[in-house]
């Protein structure tokens, strides 16, 4: 058995955290025989005796973040040693004493250069990852005022994996039972590397749902469908860069803009007035619009990032709404566009990482799952709902368990006084602010808060 998992090692080259991520999936194929083996009472002080032989070899060894052809033969050869003494030391089967050798060896790797995981990671730019794939385990700022004013580290570790088949800084990324694509960008770690919890954010909101919107239904098949346009585009154009203006003077780092709120002519007029000079908008999130990608129809959101970079969220929950057809008569109709594959992306921004979503996308099945094992810090969610309950309910549970910040801007139709406009949610043990209702602002709005922490708005 333990010939199986050396065959798995590549013999040429590999990365520290692909040799870490053949050891641990095969601790967690086996991880029945791995709880049985750590009752046994002489199986915690054999692992940790092979642990630290072999993390003072990897110290000594490995310069650099992978192993070569010499290097892996080492690794499989004391594995075998470590699969036979385990044999010979404790009551398992073969197939169990290999499973100890592969813990022992992760751990040992972890132990030796788990800090050093992520920049293999960040080396790569952009990495997609599939079920058991292993992704880094990232610090975290530390938040308590007790650290600040006793002079504390401004990070602080992750907590130890799971024994049987997780690490400290490393882990595997489950299977779900909804198929997500999950993605892990650092290209963008610049853009909020002086943002700390005292800077602010906001959500602009140009106008309503009523006034700026056409919704346009059609037949496909027998299902109806619709698609989204602006009214005016020009004078939303007008409306946003109005809002841009006054976000940069009241020194706003990330805007977020509802659903619907753009169209690819306003975004390139919103990458323009970024260009003109340096400003203190470090991200705008635009919300999504329709476009055509591919010859396929889309909702896309546009994320501009510093350095005339950007990236795009791609919708994979499409809305459902109760739309007039050709005929007048109601009818509900479902979001005129292609939704696979689904792809979750969390960007990590120096010690800040986030995600942007559109809608429902952040209701979906086994979306916070990925986003809390990611470690995302501020998700930000456009959307255009009549009233965005769920969202709302989903952004305060998740921020209070994740300690994160989830924020929230609707583009809410004009007829319904009470529909939520924005909404900002904090973890923490303080309750965060209430959502702002479309009856207290008056579009073109900006509302701004700080990122990490539950103050009043400033706005």
């Amino acid at each position: 058995m333990i010939e199986l998992l050396c065959t798995q090692i590549s013999a040429d080259f590999c990365e520290i955290d692909q040799l870490a991520g053949v050891l641990l999936r095969f601790c967690r194929d086996r991880a029945e025989l791995l709880r049985r083996a750590y009752e046994l009472d002489d199986a915690c002080a054999f692992l940790a005796r092979e642990t630290d032989r072999l993390e003072a070899w990897f110290e000594a060894r490995l310069e650099e973040d992978w192993l070569d052809a010499d290097e892996l033969a080492a690794v499989a050869e004391w594995l075998r040693g470590v699969a036979m003494r385990a044999h010979d030391a404790l009551p398992v089967s073969e197939e169990t004493a290999a499973a100890l050798a592969a813990r022992a060896a992760a751990d040992a790797l972890d132990g030796s250069h788990g800090r050093r995981f992520a920049g293999v990671f960040r080396g790569r730019g952009v990495t997609e990852l599939g079920p058991g794939d292993p992704f880094p385990v990232l610090r975290r700022p530390v938040r308590s005022l007790a650290h600040e004013l006793l002079g504390g580290p401004d990070t602080e570790l992750p907590p130890a994996g799971n024994a049987l088949y997780e690490l400290r800084w490393l882990r595997l990324l489950p299977r779900f039972e909804h198929e997500r694509r999950v993605r892990l960008r650092f290209t963008a770690e610049d853009a909020l590397a002086d943002v700390d919890l005292d800077a602010r954010m906001g959500v602009a909101v140009p106008g309503d749902e009523r006034t700026a919107l056409q919704f346009h239904s059609r037949l496909d098949g027998e299902a109806h469908v619709a698609r989204v346009q602006l009214r005016d585009p020009a004078a939303q154009r007008d409306a946003i860069l109005g809002l841009l203006t006054q976000a940069d003077a009241a020194a706003v780092r990330i805007l977020l803009l509802p659903e619907f709120s753009v169209d690819e002519s306003i975004v390139d007029a919103i990458a323009r007035w970024r260009a003109e000079e340096p400003r203190s908008t470090a991200i705008v999130a635009c919300g999504g619009m329709h476009v055509s990608r591919a010859g396929e129809r889309r909702n896309a959101s546009a994320v501009l990032l510093p350095g005339s970079t950007s990236l795009e969220h791609r919708k994979f929950v499409p809305f459902v709404r109760a739309l007039p057809d050709a005929a007048g008569v109601i009818q509900d109709h479902a979001e005129d566009i292609v939704t696979e594959p689904a792809t979750v992306e969390v960007i990590m921004c120096g010690a800040w990482s986030f995600s942007v979503l559109s809608g429902e996308d952040f209701v979906a099945p086994g979306v916070d799952r990925i986003l809390e094992l990611l470690g995302a810090r501020l998700v930000l969610v456009s959307t255009c709902q009549p009233e965005p309950a769920a969202l709302v309910s989903q952004a305060q549970l998740w921020a209070r368990r994740n300690r994160a910040t989830v924020v929230i801007a609707n583009h809410a139709p004009g007829d319904d006084a009470s529909a939520t406009a924005a909404l900002v949610a904090y973890g923490g043990p303080e309750p965060s602010p209430r959502p702002l209702a479309h009856d207290e602002i008056e579009p073109p709005f900006l509302h701004f808060f700080h990122i990490g922490r539950s103050h009043d708005p400033d706005s």
